[in-house]
């Protein structure tokens, strides 16, 4: 539960949007609940997960709707030619290796960004289902963004950002260079508390 609601800060927009505010209530909401609860056991606490969880999904349907335009006009969409800049009279780019801009070479120089690990970026690809958050380099600069849509045949992905109202179509070719040069990732929530155990340990052991 702790490691969910600290991932709110990496999922939602910064404040202070309205979003990040009703976000952060809401987990206000959930820790006085559980502070005022008498009988603090397991189901408690993971009914306040489940909440957490309900409300993610929330969120996603409401960019799925803000996008239905743009989902509607990438149905119709044969993403193995070759694509326009803007799908129907939309203002989201349509993202494609020709479109990619230019990496700047200190990025591709550091050794963590060498690559994305053993996951081939057919694989990586394969296991992306709506609903899933990646961190990718686009336009220039590094996002949080979470996947709204993928076509039928999987060759369009259609990912929203996750901290404001910017959406970008990008075709399977373009997510496989991105993957593999280390510039796409998914993004998990990370284990403060394992890694607060871990640190203790350490100083323990010193």
């Amino acid at each position: 539960l702790v490691d969910t609601i600290a991932w709110q800060a990496e999922i939602l927009p910064e404040a202070p949007h309205p979003s990040r505010a009703s976000g952060m209530q809401f987990v206000q909401t959930l820790i006085s609940h559980i502070g005022a609860s008498a009988r603090q056991d397991a189901s408690l606490y993971q009914w306040a997960l489940d909440s957490l969880r309900q409300a993610e999904h929330q969120r996603l349907e409401q960019t799925r709707t803000r996008l239905a335009r743009v989902i509607e006009d990438m149905g119709l969409t044969d993403f193995r030619s070759t694509l326009p800049d803007r799908l129907g009279d939309t203002t989201v780019s349509v993202l494609d290796t020709t479109q990619m801009h230019t990496v700047p070479s200190q990025l591709l120089d550091l050794p963590a960004q060498q690559g994305s690990g053993s996951v081939a970026p057919s694989r990586w690809l394969a296991s992306l289902v709506v609903g899933a958050f990646a961190r990718l380099y686009l336009e220039g600069r590094w996002v949080h963004a979470r996947l709204a849509w993928v076509d039928p045949a999987r060759e369009g992905f259609l990912w929203a950002d996750c901290r404001t109202e910017q959406a970008w179509p990008i075709v399977s070719r373009a997510l496989q260079v991105l993957h593999g040069e280390g510039l796409a990732m998914t993004m998990e929530p990370r284990s403060l508390v394992r890694a607060a155990a871990r640190l203790l340990a350490t100083q323990l052991q010193r």
